[in-house]
């Protein structure tokens, strides 16, 4: 499925799918298949698809409703919270990579030039996480 929503185009066949939550599989009318993708620009979103009696139906010409699918972007924060409701663990750590425990951080500084700095801001703000995410899931994908 292609969609242009905010004049960026999501692409479930060249995105890559990074989990899949299906719920109600037996239920033609309550069944919903989740899968959550990220874009090579590293934006996420969800393609969701289901039942007559669900978020995904989508109304006819004659009054009733019929199964649907939708895609919808998320931030980063937003996939990680999905990722937690719906996946196992494990799944969610070869995605988003390894969950420390509780109070295992290493503290660190450094400096980074002003541009850099601000760059820094800018993304965290868009993606909706924190600087330490984005330097955390780069370093992740070296």
């Amino acid at each position: 499925m292609k969609k242009v929503i905010n004049g960026k185009l999501y692409n479930t066949d060249t995105a890559v799918e990074l989990a899949c939550y299906e719920a109600n599989a037996t239920d033609s009318l309550n069944y919903i298949t989740e899968r959550l993708y990220r874009k090579r620009t590293g934006e996420y979103f969800i393609h969701g698809e289901g039942g007559a009696r669900t978020r995904y139906a989508a109304a006819t010409s004659d009054g009733w409703s019929r199964g649907g699918e939708v895609i919808f972007p998320l931030t980063a924060a937003e996939a990680r919270a999905w990722a937690e409701e719906h996946i196992p663990g494990d799944e969610f750590e070869r995605i988003f990579g390894a969950v420390p425990e509780y109070g295992a951080t290493v503290k660190t500084s450094f400096d980074l030039a002003p541009d850099l700095a601000a760059k820094l801001q800018d993304v965290a703000t868009e993606r909706g996480v924190s600087r330490r995410a984005i330097i955390e899931e780069l370093i992740r994908s070296l």
